[in-house]
């Protein structure tokens, strides 16, 4: 241990000066938080995997120009009574 060393470096050396282990301290307690989060690792993953989704779908329906795109098949649609033909299958459908 030196002199000039922090607080902190004099912890992590103690506890392998004390008990002979050649480790500090955060690798130990890195471990151990690491043993216990680690049920949570798909959960992360499952959250991690939807805000991806989420981004992607934002910058799709943000997007101008593809906005404008499903507009005008929209309107195509509407103008050519697709839409109207449809509306009338799905109501005989229920």
């Amino acid at each position: 241990m030196t002199k000039t060393g922090g607080v902190a470096e004099q912890r992590q050396t103690r506890t392998s000066q004390e008990s002979g282990q050649s480790r500090p301290i955060g690798v130990a307690v890195g471990l151990i938080a690491r043993l216990l989060t680690a049920p949570l690792v798909p959960v992360k993953g499952v959250l991690r995997i939807g805000d991806q989704m989420l981004e992607g779908v934002g910058r799709l329906w943000l997007d101008p120009t593809i906005l404008q795109a499903h507009l005008i098949a929209v309107q195509a649609r509407r103008d050519s009574r697709s839409i109207a033909e449809e509306a009338d299958r799905m109501e005989r459908a229920d």
